[in-house]
């Protein structure tokens, strides 16, 4: 069996289930993690991780546990490992996910090595086509770079077809790290005129992050305060509670002032895999996941007044939600299904040893003559 080093700074942020996904469902390699750091070891029990902080350690931990390929998590990644690519020999892969983006203004120091990461390394994974072109813009060749999808596990996630409730509130569910790139405030000022046309409606917004207190402010200032539950980051076991009991799903992202964007966030896979109505927004991967009007709906960025005016669209017809939601479905299955996703992944990784093991014979007969 062919062996694998993944590489994750720290392994592994609560919000990157799909990585922990992956290494669990590869069949044909077996995945070595090296990190710098780790947490969340409940959560993610995977039991081959080692953390090294020093370089040279990983350059003798790949050759003594006889490692075939490097798998980089996160273009940073995949800059940092240039010089044990070359000292290795070792082809590698890094995926780039969303807030690694070059566009994004955090990243411009770390990717000064940029045009050298896409000379070097043999493949690059991005969540969706958007992105493709973003790295095609910074220098990527386009036969270098491959669509993997992020995948969710569908067997966690329950289908059932979405009614109008006939007695209660209609609920909106937001989850998502009270980020700008996340759109919250968007969502509630949205809600707040939802709430003049249709009062019995409730939104519950779940997770953390730096702009938490000032959604709350918001939320205060526009009288919402009984409409409106904020709720701290849950387990996923709890989330995915909250989203069989939930009618539609709202997640409005947006480009961050620092040009960050999301890839295609996999909270709005888990709510169509549940059969959620989804409205969003035209951002970076999400239309290549949702359709309007027939997986889910879709407004332009940073517009309240638009996602109010959809909101109330969906609302107004529950006729829909059902049709929406197993069509929704359907297209995670087909397209974002965790088991489908690693097989192609390791369809990958086959490629670039294929690819690796021509170039040698070349080399080879090149000496001979």
């Amino acid at each position: 069996m062919k062996r694998v080093a993944v590489i994750r700074s720290n392994f592994l942020p609560p919000t990157e289930t799909f990585i922990y996904e992956e290494l669990k469902r590869l069949k044909r390699y077996r995945a070595y993690v090296l990190a710098k750091k780790r947490s969340n070891r409940k959560k993610f029990p995977y039991p081959r991780v080692t953390v090294i902080n020093k370089k040279k350690g990983w350059r003798h931990y790949l050759r003594k546990n006889k490692i075939d390929l490097i798998h980089a998590r996160f273009g940073h990644a995949g800059i940092d490992l240039l010089d044990t690519k070359r000292k290795t020999g070792l082809p590698m892969i890094t995926s780039f996910h969303g807030h690694d983006n070059p566009r994004n203004r955090k990243n411009r120091k770390k990717y000064r090595n940029l045009k050298k990461l896409f000379r070097h390394g043999e493949k690059f994974t991005v969540t969706n086509r958007q992105m493709g072109r973003i790295l095609r813009e910074y220098g990527c060749p386009k036969r270098k770079i491959h669509v993997q999808h992020s995948g969710i596990d569908l067997a966690k996630f329950r289908f059932k077809a979405r009614k109008r409730p006939k007695k209660g509130p209609i609920k909106i569910l937001y989850v998502g790290r009270f980020v700008e790139k996340k759109g919250a405030k968007y969502l509630v000022r949205a809600f707040k005129r939802v709430t003049k046309r249709v009062p019995n409606v409730k939104l519950t917004m779940i997770g953390d992050g730096s702009q938490r207190n000032q959604i709350k402010r918001l939320v205060r200032k526009l009288g919402l305060s009984k409409k409106v539950n904020m709720i701290r980051t849950l387990p996923h076991q709890q989330v995915v509670k909250q989203m069989r009991h939930t009618h539609l799903f709202c997640l409005p992202s947006v480009t961050g002032k620092n040009r960050d964007q999301e890839g295609i966030p996999n909270v709005l896979k888990e709510a169509m895999a549940s059969g959620v109505p989804v409205i969003s927004t035209r951002h970076a991967g999400i239309p290549e996941l949702v359709t309007h009007k027939k997986t889910g709906f879709l407004v332009r960025e940073r517009d309240s007044k638009a996602l109010a005016k959809m909101l109330l669209y969906v609302i107004r017809r529950p006729n829909k939600w059902k049709g929406v939601g197993i069509r929704a479905r359907r297209k995670i299955a087909r397209d974002f299904d965790s088991r489908k996703q690693t097989a192609r992944l390791e369809r990958l990784y086959d490629e670039v040893l294929r690819n690796r093991k021509r170039k040698k014979k070349k080399r080879k007969r090149g000496v001979k003559r």
